[in-house]
C-alpha cells in the first residue's frame, strides 16, 4: 500500500524502502491495517506531515522549531534519505526566494517608518506595493511559497505574518 505520491527524484530515493517507528503497528496482507502504521518518512500529501518541515536562509530544509524529538527526527531522516538539501539548483531557488521576501521586508520597514512621521503617499503606495507582492509570494499556488512564509514567519512582524495565507 506504499502508493503515495511524492515525484519521481523522490520515489527513485525513496525507492520500496517504506520505515516505520519503532513499535509501530505493521500492516499485512492477512491482517491491513495501514491507517494504524506510524510511518518514519514524511508523506508529502499529509498536512501534519508538511507542517514539520520548515527553511532556512540558505535555502536548506530543516524540522520546524519547536518540534518534538520524534518529529525531527522524521524530517532529519527524510531530507537525508530523499536528498531533499542535496540539490543544488533547488536550494539556490529556495535561497533567492528568502532574499527576494527578506528584501520586502526591509522595503516595507522602511515605508512604515516614513508613514510615521505623518502622511506619505509615496510610502504608502509601497506599502500596498510590498503587501501585494508578499501576498502573492506566500500564496500557496505560488512556486516555493513556504521558502516564503518561513522568512516571514522567522521575522516575527505581526503586519506582515497576517498576509501569510
Amino acid at each position: 500500500m506504499n502508493f503515495s505520491v511524492c515525484g519521481n527524484v523522490g520515489n527513485r530515493k525513496k525507492g520500496g524502502w517504506f520505515p516505520l517507528k519503532d513499535g509501530s503497528l505493521c500492516s499485512t496482507h492477512a491482517q491491513p491495517c495501514e491507517e494504524s502504521e506510524t510511518r518514519y518518512l514524511l508523506d508529502p500529501i499529509d498536512d501534519d506531515d508538511v507542517a514539520l518541515i520548515a527553511f532556512d536562509e540558505e535555502g536548506k530544509v530543516i524540522p520546524m522549531p519547536d518540534s518534538s524529538a520524534w518529529e525531527q527526527e522524521r524530517v532529519n531522516e527524510t531530507v537525508k534519505r530523499l536528498k531533499l538539501n542535496e540539490h543544488a539548483p533547488l536550494a539556490e531557488a529556495r535561497r533567492k526566494v528568502w532574499q527576494q521576501v527578506d528584501r520586502l521586508i526591509e522595503d516595507f520597514a522602511k515605508a512604515k517608518a516614513r508613514c510615521g512621521a505623518g502622511n506619505n503617499p509615496v510610502a504608502k503606495a509601497k506599502l500596498t506595493e510590498v503587501r501585494a507582492r508578499v501576498r502573492e509570494m506566500t500564496s500557496p499556488a505560488a512556486e516555493l511559497s513556504a521558502v516564503a512564509r518561513w522568512c516571514l514567519l522567522m521575522r516575527n512582524d505581526p503586519q506582515l505574518s497576517r498576509l501569510v495565507g
